[in-house]
């Protein structure tokens, strides 16, 4: 079964997830959010456009949507009403990565179809999973207080490209 160039692009913007989150010290930088959060929105435009091209919208919801959308709808009312929320700033800002990770559940539901697409998604964490692993384990060896040898000094105890050790597990 061959796939549209569409399916092609949004997988491959799934597979550049798998692949560059962990290696921007486990995303926890606003630049790198920034990075995750317009590839995952290129890929739901590319989404939309797919549909859209058939002159229909049609999005296939996965079991447990509705629980999943009053959570997300309740995070937004602390987030825009005054007195819900302590920081409203922050409670936003998680809201609109909540919604980010939403749509990226959500458009990978509906264009995986294919066994190939779950393998090759597959072999990247397994390959990824393996490169980061020996990679924490040769910082660690080696560490001295630099992420990537070079990246900021950060304290605590970050393995790998993670700041904190509790992220890669």
């Amino acid at each position: 079964m061959t796939t549209s160039w569409p399916d092609r692009l949004i997988e491959a913007g799934a597979l550049f997830l798998l692949v560059f989150t962990p290696l921007a010290y486990g995303t926890v930088n606003p630049w790198s959010e920034a990075v995750a959060e317009l590839v995952i929105l290129g890929m739901a435009l590319t989404y939309v456009i797919r549909t859209l091209r058939a002159w229909e919208l049609r999005v296939e919801l996965p079991p447990g949507w509705l629980p999943a959308l009053l959570f997300l709808g309740l995070v937004y009312l602390q987030a825009v009403l005054p007195g819900w929320s302590l920081d409203p700033h922050a409670t936003w800002r998680q809201a609109l990565k909540l919604a980010a990770v939403a749509a990226l559940f959500l458009i990978c539901y509906n264009t995986y179809r294919t066994r190939a697409q779950a393998q090759r998604a597959l072999w990247t964490m397994i390959v990824m999973g393996t490169f980061i692993s020996l990679f924490g384990i040769a910082q660690r060896m080696t560490w001295h207080g630099r992420l990537y040898w070079i990246g900021p000094e950060v304290s605590g105890s970050p393995f790998g490209p993670f700041v904190n050790r509790t992220h890669f597990a």
